[in-house]
């Protein structure tokens, strides 16, 4: 198809959803919800499941156990490594309020001047926690020879599934990001829990992981004008985390410019089925998906445009799917996605 009529249509669809998402109102309650999955029932019961998964997974999001286990932490890292300042940040999906209560809590542990390597300092707090085991934690699993060592626990108490990573990265910093644009864009996290469901039902999930759908969303909610583009948030600040930015401005809607979107099973319903168009006829092979930009960007552009201090990794870049991450400019997220996968998802 001529490139030119690809895009006038791509800017009709825009369009149209921002022009329906503007205009339904709160009370369309008795609207039907888009029967994208043959196994989701009746569409009132479905809207019902999906408005309380958001509302179980905000109260996940805030619930005092996250500190009081972070607390827990902390004391068995203070045993392990006295005299040392220690900080544990939380993210997954518990924190961008798009878990379940079976949802992992990931923990990333900052150790003040480590003398230590990762795999040492995992190690150090494994003997600390055989001494704590049958008070506060259960050791579930150790992973030592992976890219990231961690620590699988079971918090005994409140019974939840605690992963905690000692080597330093951005997935807290990436996470505050996602629950900031889905603050800015509640619609968003409906989505994300509708396509999650769509996934587990088509035996996907495994393949097609929370953050990809979170990732996706926040793109296309970008194409059709409903967010900023990272990069607009990141104005006049500088790398901190060698050459990745991990912090933001924190504007308002208002600020933006941003129209916020009423939730209700209308808008759902008009957004998905956008949503599904947008991605059925993405061309993978010349485009990204780059919530960074929030444009449309081409595979070379996005090659050339790398900021100052990235080495472009030449094998996640030629997979099939390129969807680029939101802090480390030259990671592929998509680089274990398959092409019949997606397709299969996105089929409807």
């Amino acid at each position: 198809m001529n490139i030119y009529f690809t895009y006038k249509r791509n800017m009709i669809l825009w369009i149209t959803l921002f022009a329906i998402l503007c205009r339904a109102s709160a009370d369309e309650i008795s609207y039907p919800m888009l029967q994208l999955q043959e196994d989701i029932g009746q569409s009132k019961n479905y809207w019902l499941k999906l408005v309380q998964q958001v509302e179980a997974a905000n109260q996940l999001r805030f619930s005092p156990i996250i500190q009081d286990i972070q607390y827990d932490v902390i004391q068995v890292l203070k045993e392990a490594f006295p005299n040392k300042t220690t900080k544990v940040d939380c993210f997954g999906s518990r924190v961008v309020g798009v878990g379940n209560e079976n949802s992992d809590l990931d923990m990333f542990v900052n150790i003040e001047y480590p003398v230590q390597t990762a795999v040492q300092q995992l190690y150090t707090t494994v003997d600390v926690l055989h001494k704590r085991a049958n008070q506060t934690w259960k050791i579930v699993n150790t992973f030592v020879y992976t890219r990231v060592p961690i620590i699988c626990l079971t918090h005994i108490q409140s019974k939840i599934k605690v992963d905690i990573n000692f080597s330093k990265g951005a997935a807290p910093a990436r996470d505050l990001l996602v629950s900031y644009m889905f603050d800015l864009q509640p619609i968003g996290r409906y989505m994300v829990h509708y396509l999650r469901d769509r996934a587990r039902s088509l035996l996907l999930n495994f393949q097609l992981r929370s953050h990809l759908h979170t990732l996706m969303v926040i793109y296309f909610l970008q194409i059709s004008q409903l967010l900023p583009p990272v990069k607009n948030l990141q104005q006049n600040l500088v790398p901190d985390m060698g050459p990745a930015i991990t912090k933001f401005n924190n504007l308002s809607h208002v600020e933006l410019g941003i129209q916020r979107v009423d939730v209700n099973p209308r808008t759902i319903q008009d957004a998905l089925q956008q949503y599904f168009n947008f991605y059925q006829s993405f061309n993978y092979d010349k485009y990204t998906i780059s919530p960074y930009y929030g444009i449309w960007i081409t595979r070379s552009e996005l090659i050339n445009l790398l900021p100052r201090g990235y080495t472009l990794l030449a094998v996640e870049w030629m997979k099939p799917v390129l969807l680029q991450d939101i802090i480390y400019l030259n990671d592929n997220n998509a680089d274990r996605i398959s092409l019949e996968h997606l397709k299969q998802f996105l089929s409807i």
